[in-house]
């Protein structure tokens, strides 16, 4: 028994290149299109040396038409034949032997087959051991660690269809992530955060304020050098003690003469207090500004090793803003500081308001900073997949190093050489395998028509007697001077019946019946013992319930034999495949498989339990409509509802007509929609009704609302709901 079938060379059908999980029964569903030949056809191909391979996929290689005759024939059996059989003999055996493993190590298509392989599968060892080292090295690989302790072969092939190129600069940055450690920190940038616009608007103030004398003194009157000068000596010289007491003998300490107390009365009200007042404020604002100067100063760098490589550049970047900052504000302050202490020193002197362009307030460069803390923080939180991430990029690398070495590209290169020998060899095998084949197939037919056929033909009257008025039975042609094997077909009344009028159904049942027969028959043309497979490709085609169940029947009998060769049936008809099926499935030792066609190509889904498994036709026409309406199929959505009412109405109504639906249906919008769809349930597109409507323009959910409406009007809205959902 085969466990397992190979579809390597069948890859532009189906998705997966092995059907695994064969049983002694195996029941195939699919669809026309899918794949179901392309199994039968992989059976074949790939063990008929090993097992008698039995097939069946209907009536026309089994048997042909005389019309001449107006007979159906099963076999000859004369000179000719048997002349032809010992020729097909010897041919076969030469076949054979060029095909089975050579004796005394002579050469054959066997054995430079088997040589082929042998090279391509020493080739793929040497890969597969090449990948083995890669991956150990991977693994053992340190600084930084790129890979887990249980990367192996597997990993590494995994990862070749992920590799990519990095730039050095590429590398040190992945490298430097995996090796960064968790890095937690608050807001602790200290910087200033000053209304620039606000204290030059004060400066300003102080500059344009204008001071004047309350009492004039000549000598100082409109000269601020000696105005200056004078308010100077005053600082300089203390005309009153510690206690307030007027000081009457103080000298000057530039000219030497006595300062009087009519002097210093002069010179206390020609620098009055408002005088003193503006002073004194200017001072603050100097000392303020030298405030701000030393807070400006105390910023320092951002360290950007507080912050992860993710934002290298952006701190470096801040870090020059910062020190811009820090010098076009302490351009700006001492600028202003400047100005108010050139004011101080010509304080009747007129000022004008010092310009300055806009500063940075500093309060944009805090943003950006607190930005980047919080996005740090954030890194912190799944730091270890971006060390992943870092890490799997860096593997990938050299992945991808190892695959464009030398050495891998010459074991790859060798590889399609042996393998195009290999496919080449394999071809030339299979060629010589499909002509033994046919040629055993012919012999098979000559030998089992010749020797059987009267016995096979009594054995088919038998079980053609169960189909009720449809028998019919097949009568052998005894004619002189006509050959061996032909039989006329007779009605269930005797009377003959013309081959022409048989219809698919019935040519099918006979060559089905027949095939069966031979397999009864002992195999001679098998020269040592193999096992058997019998496969039954879409061997139902007719309509006929009949026939349906005389072949199901058929079928049921021969799977359910003890010890039955292993089966195949592959069906494209839901109804036969559900009434085939033995009833109890025993899904865990019966095979049960779906063929469903995807992007191109087939997928096969196992069916493990009841749920998975078909559903009555009906139920399946509701699924294709479903189908149809979520692709945008308006007009297969039109064909399915036509069919799902067509069965709808023979069973409820018991009519091949839709005349009970028609007359069910009342006034609603859409009604001439509606009636179009009923009036062509029966007739389908073959005649046209003058009620019948353009659909070209209908939307998906217009002809729904419509089949709903329809369902609704005969009092079945709830079986709408039930299938629809």
């Amino acid at each position: 028994m085969i466990n397992e079938l190979d579809l390597s060379f069948y890859s532009d059908r189906f998705h997966e290149m092995k059907l695994e999980g064969l049983k002694q029964k195996n029941f195939v569903y699919g669809k026309n299109g899918t794949g179901k030949s392309s199994i039968t056809e992989a059976i074949k191909n790939n063990h008929s040396t090993e097992y008698d391979i039995h097939l069946f996929n209907g009536y026309k290689r089994v048997f042909g038409e005389n019309e001449r005759l107006d007979a159906i024939a099963l076999g000859e059996k004369n000179k000719e034949v048997q002349t032809k059989i010992e020729e097909l003999n010897s041919t076969i055996k030469e076949l054979s032997k060029d095909l089975r493993e050579p004796v005394n190590d002579e050469e054959n298509t066997y054995s430079r087959h088997r040589d082929s392989l042998q090279d391509y599968l020493k080739i793929k060892e040497n890969i597969e051991e090449y990948f083995t080292k890669c991956a150990s090295e991977i693994k053992n690989r340190s600084n930084p660690q790129v890979a887990s302790p249980t990367y192996n072969k597997q990993s590494f092939k995994e990862d070749m269809s992920k590799v990519s190129k990095l730039s050095k600069d590429e590398i040190r940055k992945y490298e430097k992530t995996i090796k960064e450690d968790r890095k937690d920190i608050e807001v602790n940038l200290k910087l200033p955060v000053i209304n620039w616009e606000e204290i030059q608007e004060e400066i300003n103030g102080l500059l344009t304020t204008s001071i004047k004398p309350t009492k004039i003194i000549n000598e100082l009157e409109r000269d601020h050098r000696k105005q200056s000068f004078a308010r100077e000596g005053m600082k300089v010289h203390s005309h009153r003690d510690s206690i307030g007491n007027l000081l009457h003998e103080e000298s000057c300490a530039f000219c030497g003469n006595t300062i009087s107390e009519l002097r210093w009365s002069e010179l206390d009200d020609y620098f009055s207090e408002s005088f003193k007042k503006h002073e004194e404020d200017m001072r603050e604002k100097i000392n303020e500004i030298d405030v701000h100067i030393e807070r400006i100063n105390d910023v320092e760098k951002i360290n950007k090793n507080d912050f992860y490589l993710a934002y290298e550049e952006e701190i470096n970047e801040l870090n020059a803003e910062i020190f811009d900052y820090k010098n076009n504000t302490n351009e700006f302050l001492r600028k202003l500081k400047r100005a108010l202490k050139y004011k101080l020193q010509n304080i009747f002197e007129e000022s004008k308001e010092i310009e300055v362009s806009a500063q940075n307030n500093g309060q944009e460069i805090l943003n950006k900073y607190n930005q980047i803390v919080e996005e740090n923080i954030k890194l912190s939180q799944n730091i270890e997949q971006r060390k992943k991430e870092a890490r799997d990029k860096i593997r990938w690398h050299i992945v991808n190093l190892y695959i464009e070495s030398s050495d891998y590209k010459e074991l790859h290169d060798h590889l399609n050489v042996s393998k195009g020998k290999k496919i080449e060899i394999k071809t030339y095998l299979n060629d010589l395998q499909e002509n033994l084949n046919k040629l055993k197939n012919e012999k098979s037919e000559l030998v089992n028509n010749s020797k059987s056929n009267i016995i096979a033909t009594e054995n088919i009257n038998k079980l053609l007697n169960g189909l009720g008025n449809c028998t019919f039975t097949l009568e052998h042609v005894e004619e002189e001077g006509e050959q061996r094997g032909q039989y006329r077909v007779k009605g269930i009344d005797g009377s003959l019946r013309s081959v022409a009028e048989l219809s698919e159904g019935e040519k099918n049942i006979l060559a089905f019946l027949y095939f069966l027969n031979k397999l009864e028959d002992v195999d001679q043309n098998t020269e040592y013992d193999k096992g058997k497979i019998i496969i039954f490709d879409d061997p139902m085609t007719s309509n006929d319930d009949n026939v349906q169940y005389l072949m199901i029947s058929a079928l049921q009998k021969l799977y359910e034999q003890q010890n039955h060769p292993q089966l195949f049936v592959l069906t494209h008809n839901n109804h036969f495949y559900l009434q085939m099926c033995p009833n109890k499935r025993k899904y865990d030792k019966q095979n049960y498989l779906r063929l469903i066609k995807m992007n191109e190509k087939t997928e096969f889904v196992k069916i493990t339990e009841p749920k998975d498994d078909l559903k009555p036709l009906y139920h399946e026409l509701w699924e294709e409509l479903k189908f149809a309406y979520e692709n945008d199929k308006t007009t297969f959505m039109w064909n399915n509802m036509r069919r799902i009412l067509e069965a709808f109405n023979r069973f409820v109504y018991g009519s091949e007509q839709p005349r009970d639906i028609e007359r069910n249906i009342g006034e609603f919008e859409g009604k001439i929609l509606a009636v179009s769809l009923i009036k062509s349930l029966h007739v389908n597109s073959h005649i046209g009704y003058e009620t019948d409507v353009d659909i070209s323009g209908k939307s998906k959910e217009e002809l729904l609302e419509v089949f709903k409406k329809v369902f609704e009007a005969i009092k079945f809205e709830s079986h709408f709901k039930v299938y629809w959902g």
